[in-house]
């Protein structure tokens, strides 16, 4: 029996480091995605800011 409780508990190890691995490498994604959320919304906001027309000045016209 006492085999058996080694196994389950090198088992339960084995599914700890694994799930703190996931874990891990979950958080490093969404840190990724959240540095390229930020970046497209600059992007964004400078592309904005280029395509604004701005209304011309009204001037009078010189000649007949």
């Amino acid at each position: 029996m006492s085999v058996f409780i080694v196994r389950a508990f090198v088992q339960l190890r084995q599914i700890l480091a694994d799930h703190r691995e996931l874990a891990y490498k979950i958080a490093e994604l969404e840190r990724k995605l959240s540095d390229h959320d930020e970046a497209i919304l600059a992007l964004i906001e400078a592309i904005k800011q280029l395509t604004t027309t701005k209304p011309l000045p009204v001037t009078q016209r010189i000649g007949f």
